[in-house]
């Protein structure tokens, strides 16, 4: 489950009244204090304090299990399920939509700073819309170790022997060879 606590008063440890024992939950948190809040920040693992106001709570499902959380600039949060689906639930903690076009797992998400989502599997490099539907797909051979987006929109790809820059459209930048010497 994602969740999202606030005003957790000077603690580094937190513990949530209603978490069964010995499960652990991944949690949002914000700072506040008089000069005002920070960004959210996490995801945490742990518990929340007695008297965290909670916001919101996704429940995930055993087929939905979420992996590593992605926040974009407008406040949704985007997630890889163990079933190999993207999801992006919106800030107040409703599932805007699910994406499974793409086949095997999935790497972890990475938002560009358009809203467009990049991934990939051992086929497919991808592109999602912010509004979940594909944007382009690339296959690629090799495997692909890593990817990066830049504060333009340019995505890197780290491959088992090449870095490969691709522009926002999925049009292929360059290519540097990796080859050891």
């Amino acid at each position: 489950a994602a969740m999202i606590g606030r005003t957790l008063p000077g603690a580094s440890g937190f513990a949530d009244p209603n978490a069964p024992p010995g499960q652990r939950f991944h949690y949002w948190l914000r700072a506040t204090n008089a000069a005002g809040g920070a960004g959210l920040v996490g995801p945490v693992e742990g518990f929340a304090a007695p008297g965290t106001e909670l916001l919101w709570k996704y429940e995930a499902t055993n087929e939905t299990a979420l992996h590593t959380v992605a926040r974009g600039l407008d406040g949704t949060f985007h997630a890889r399920t163990s079933s190999g689906k993207l999801l992006a639930i919106n800030p107040t903690g409703e599932l805007a939509w699910s994406f499974a076009e793409l086949s095997g797992a999935m790497a972890d998400p990475v938002v560009g700073p358009d809203g467009t989502l990049f991934t990939y599997t051992s086929q497919f490099f991808a592109a999602v819309n912010p509004n979940g539907t594909l944007k382009w797909k690339q296959p690629v051979s090799g495997g692909v170790w890593a990817l990066a987006v830049s504060h333009d929109g340019g995505v890197y790809l780290a491959q088992q022997r090449a870095l490969v820059a691709y522009d926002s459209d999925g049009v292929e930048r360059w290519r540097s060879s990796l080859e050891s010497a």
